[in-house]
């Protein structure tokens, strides 16, 4: 797992760092690892897709967890996927 900034200044969107994303990817390239999910929370909304968030998504073969934290004691994990150009919900499998 790597932990990326949040290079937008709001407590409402997120914005990875590129040049911290460009150091995880030539990374992931010498470990031979690839992308499998990226995760981000919504601290006051469910944990769905925003219009903000559609915009970002760019990878058909990575899962979008989005973590709802807008019930504290009760966090609400969802796991989205993009599939043939439209956002899909994936059914959450638990490992381990």
């Amino acid at each position: 797992m790597y932990e990326m900034s949040n290079v937008d200044k709001s407590r409402t969107t997120y914005l990875m760092d590129p040049r911290e994303q460009l150091q995880v990817y030539k990374q992931m390239e010498k470990d031979g690892t690839e992308i499998v999910g990226i995760y981000h929370s919504h601290p006051h909304s469910e944990a769905f897709p925003s219009p903000t968030d559609l915009k970002k998504v760019f990878y058909e073969d990575v899962y979008y967890l989005i973590v709802s934290l807008s019930d504290w004691d009760r966090p609400t994990v969802r796991v989205f996927k993009l599939i043939d150009s439209k956002i899909k919900e994936e059914e959450m499998v638990e490992i381990g």
